[in-house]
């Protein structure tokens, strides 16, 4: 639709810090933890990425070890850089591992691995997102900090526009992205879901772009430009 080609839319144990080991023995000695992805030693986000070209869509997991990825703001501690790490999942493709760290200060992460580099910023509340390269694209990625019920669903949508169509369900809430294969443009997915029924709306606005359904493992609805007279369907299912 032409709307998508227009619109683009712990605190450290109390250490003043020496050396980033001395850090991140703090940051054990702490609470953080090992990446084990346990609830009380660890953050969990689960996400999807969608490339520039609409070409590649997939699910990415990523654990920080600590439990508080936005401790308060220090007087006179140090923040701390903990290790972080993850996996990455493309349509057709097999599971990439991804190492990195991640600045509690900055917020900011950085994962490789497999030819894919990651770097994303987490929001303070729930989302962690940011832009990647890999070994045939490049492009950006929405994740959800889990408590174990988020849902990464691919997808596509098509009509008077076409391209990918991914989001990941995070409680009540909806988060994501679509790229238009005809322009390339990135278009956030926020919305909400309630009883299974899925409500997008236009971004920067209280319009509603998209609704639909979910059913199990499977999401499908219709999506209608507020701005236009353009429309079209969206369906999807649980990334691999």
């Amino acid at each position: 639709m032409p709307a998508l080609s227009r619109f683009t839319a712990s605190i450290a144990c109390g250490i003043p810090a020496i050396a980033l080991a001395l850090l991140a023995a703090c940051s054990d000695s702490g609470g953080s933890g090992n990446g084990n992805g346990s609830a009380d030693t660890a953050s969990t986000f689960v996400g999807i990425l969608s490339s520039d070209d609409a070409a590649e869509s997939g699910a990415i997991s990523i654990t920080i070890s600590t439990p508080n990825p936005a401790p308060p703001v220090p007087t006179s501690f140090s923040y701390a850089v903990v290790a972080a790490e993850g996996s990455v999942t493309v349509l057709g493709g097999s599971s990439v591992d991804l190492t990195g760290t991640y600045d509690d200060g900055t917020k900011a992460i950085t994962l490789t691995g497999g030819g894919y580099s990651f770097a994303g910023v987490f929001d303070g509340s729930n989302r962690l997102e940011g832009t990647y390269t890999g070994p045939a694209s490049q492009g950006t990625f929405v994740s959800a900090k889990s408590d174990g019920s988020a849902t990464a669903f691919c997808g596509s949508y098509t009509g008077d526009d076409q391209g990918l169509w991914n989001f990941v369900v995070d409680g009540n809430k909806i988060l994501g992205q679509a790229v238009s294969s005809l322009s390339g443009t990135n278009l956030p997915l926020d919305g909400s879901i309630s009883s299974g029924n899925i409500t997008v709306l236009f971004p920067g606005t209280q319009q509603v772009l998209a609704t639909g359904n979910r059913n199990g493992t499977t999401v499908s609805g219709t999506w209608d430009d507020p701005n236009s007279s353009d429309q079209g369907t969206w369906t999807g299912s649980v990334c691999p």
